[in-house]
């Protein structure tokens, strides 16, 4: 029996909190590895360059965020869907579906590069960017609008894995990557290009170097579900179902990276040392952030399987456990982060005095957001499983523009709270919305399968 097929039994029969899990360490690690690079990358550009070239490159993140937010609602609603078909055990179905999804991802990723590199320098302007912070983010931004091509590519080979519960390959080759990245960091800003374009070639290159792995294990057979391009067409049914599963999370997670583009914007009002304390505070606590966000990852391959065995109680109890355990690790990262945090800031900021103590105040109050982020991730992965992306669409886009946004505005303008205010409305928004979230899952109208309409396309 092969190994997708052993792990597909676990997954409907197996012990829950085990089998998720079991599942979960592969992407925690992964987590663990991309928040590394995150802080070396940090170390590298705020030591080599500067912390105004670190707060260039976090400046621009969110815009980059918003041409990949369609690829990542098409790859729920893929893995989703692919997960459903499985767990029926319909291969044929779910081949059809992950080469609707290929065909999807790639054209977005052309039609993406041209557009991004184009209108990059208008976004920037936009949004208040000038002299270095322009210049410099400009110049980085147009860089890894190439680096998106290949992140679509990567999207396919994922949703591929997961959908089969595989949470383990796409991990070690995503390290991989990080690793060779991590290493030319400080080649490429030394010796190629001594600023912010030097860290987008080695972000590009250590893409390339690892593609011809998952290549291979896309359009190899060695297991049931693969690409085979003789059989590559269109098919209109089922890329009409991908869509419309899609759109609302792609459509919310643009609206939430477009909407992090005006927060940055308000955080930038405040000045450059705020937004770099921003950015700093979340590079850090990220890593207290990768047990949620593993766990939810595994969750919505578990619960699209389930889902689509018909075994929605399963899937419902999956979701309460996941939010008992991740939530009960997040306080843990709460109590770490609000302990330790000047020796963490102190590992990357040493000639400013004022970024320090804005980071510090930031970090404060991140230590109470980290529970909620743990309800948050266990429902968006709940829904993303069953292929119920609307309420994803509803609970990503209110948070930010019905809750956190109207609050930012009202403590910048009828409050002396200063940049605090915006950390106060992050806290009060994760709140209100983990609320909202909780009452939707308890419901339990999520907990029915999006793929029963596909029976005859295929």
């Amino acid at each position: 029996m092969e190994k997708n097929e052993i792990r597909r039994k676990e997954i409907l029969n197996g012990n829950i909190f085990k089998t998720i899990f079991i599942m979960a360490l592969p992407l925690m690690f992964g987590n663990l590895v991309q928040t590394l690079y995150g802080l070396a990358d940090t170390y590298w550009v705020s030591n080599l360059i500067s912390s105004e070239a670190f707060g260039a490159i976090s400046f621009v993140w969110p815009i980059q965020f918003i041409f990949m937010s369609f690829g990542i609602g098409f790859n729920i609603a893929a893995t989703s869907l692919m997960g459903q078909a499985i767990g029926k055990d319909d291969y044929k179905l779910a081949r059809a579906l992950l080469d609707q999804f290929a065909i999807i991802a790639m054209s977005l990723g052309f039609i993406f590069l041209i557009i991004g590199y184009n209108a990059a320098p208008f976004v920037l302007k936009a949004m208040g960017a000038k002299d270095y912070i322009y210049t410099e983010g400009l110049k980085y931004l147009r860089i890894m609008f190439f680096d998106s091509l290949l992140f679509y590519i990567f999207i396919i080979y994922k949703s591929k894995e997961e959908a089969q519960g595989n949470t383990l390959t796409p991990t070690i080759i995503t390290t991989i990557s990080v690793i060779i990245n991590i290493i030319l960091d400080p080649i490429f800003i030394m010796f190629v290009d001594n600023s912010v374009a030097g860290v987008g070639y080695a972000t590009i290159l250590s893409r390339l170097l690892i593609m011809p792995f998952f290549l291979k294990r896309l359009f190899g057979k060695k297991d049931r579900l693969f690409i085979d391009l003789k059989e590559l067409k269109i098919n209109t049914d089922l890329m009409w179902k991908l869509t419309k599963i899609a759109m609302p999370s792609a459509v919310g997670q643009a609206l939430s990276s477009f909407g992090f583009t005006i927060m940055n914007s308000f955080i930038l009002s405040y000045g450059t040392n705020t937004l770099v304390a921003f950015q700093l505070g979340n590079r850090i606590t990220n890593i207290f952030m990768m047990p949620a966000m593993g766990i939810s990852g595994a969750l919505a391959s578990f619960i699209g399987q389930n889902i689509g065995a018909k075994q929605f109680n399963r899937a419902k109890r999956s979701v309460w456990i996941v939010i008992a355990f991740s939530g009960g690790m997040m306080c843990i990262g709460s109590i770490i982060t609000y302990i330790f945090k000047y020796p963490l800031i102190g590992v990357f900021i040493k000639d400013s005095i004022e970024i320090t103590q804005l980071s510090g105040d930031y970090m404060n109050v991140l230590a109470f957001i980290f529970p909620t982020m743990a309800i948050f991730f266990a429902c968006t992965g709940a829904f993303s499983g069953s292929g119920h992306t609307m309420y994803n669409f509803v609970i990503t886009s209110a948070r930010l523009w019905i809750l956190r946004l109207p609050m930012i505005i009202i403590a910048k303008n009828y409050t002396n709270l200063g940049s605090t205010g915006i950390w106060y409305s992050m806290l009060l928004s994760n709140v209100i919305i983990c609320i909202v979230g909780l009452i939707i899952v308890a419901q339990g109208k999520w907990v029915k399968s999006t793929l029963e309409s596909n029976k005859h396309i295929v």
